[in-house]
């Protein structure tokens, strides 16, 4: 039986109505119940549930029964990410500790260091009889370290290195006397456990130390 349209119920006067037979009345009653269930139908569709384009949505009310499926869908989703990651972290197990492996190869810096500058210390007194020295007296050489500065030229700052060499020198009287790095002043601090002892061998020069420390 189709449903009659609202033009058709505003037609109907109650006279009318009461000049229907029981049948007519049972009809026109299925009919009413038909048009009530098709608006009902119609007043709970939305984006979701009908093919309707979003603009038909009303924007003032939200659809609860849309979001909790929602959060329905996304709580299982993340009970089952959970459950999985659990029984991922169970099965998979560190085989290994991280970071580098004993007995692995190291990786150092591949290009070298570009000097600029050499400079030679020579002893210039034997330790043992106090014969001047000098680089007449140079033989072999001890030790050796790179040290970087900060250079002004003219129109730019520029970092060079310098490669100090440390010798030992041998005296008429038999006595070789090695050269080694000056040592400055100690900071001592108690409760450290270490002082702070200012050596000339050191990688950075003062004035690239300065421009680092300052604030």
């Amino acid at each position: 039986m189709p449903c009659p349209n609202l033009a058709e119920l505003k037609d109907i006067k109650r006279s009318e109505l009461a000049a229907m037979s029981r049948d007519e009345l049972e009809a026109q009653a299925w009919q009413w119940r038909e048009l009530a269930r098709s608006l009902a139908n119609r007043l709970g569709e939305d984006l979701s549930t009908s093919s309707r384009p979003p603009s038909s949505d009303n924007p003032y009310q939200k659809n609860t029964a849309g979001e909790a499926a929602t959060a329905g869908k996304d709580s299982n989703q993340d009970v089952d990410a959970a459950s999985s990651g659990a029984s991922k972290s169970e099965k998979k197990k560190p085989s290994k500790p991280a970071g580098k492996q004993p007995g692995m190869k190291g990786h150092w810096r591949r290009l070298p260091i570009v000097v600029s500058a050499e400079c030679e210390h020579v002893p210039l007194m034997c330790s043992a009889c106090q014969t001047k020295l000098g680089a007449a007296h140079k033989g072999r050489q001890v030790s050796a370290h790179n040290s970087f500065e900060l250079v002004r030229g003219e129109m730019s700052l520029q970092v060079t290195a310098t490669k100090h060499s440390y010798f030992a020198a041998l005296c008429p009287c038999g006595h070789e006397t090695i050269a080694c790095p000056a040592r400055g002043l100690s900071s001592q601090v108690e409760g450290r456990k270490r002082n702070l002892q200012m050596n000339e061998r050191c990688m950075v020069g003062p004035m690239l130390a300065t421009r680092n420390t300052a604030p």
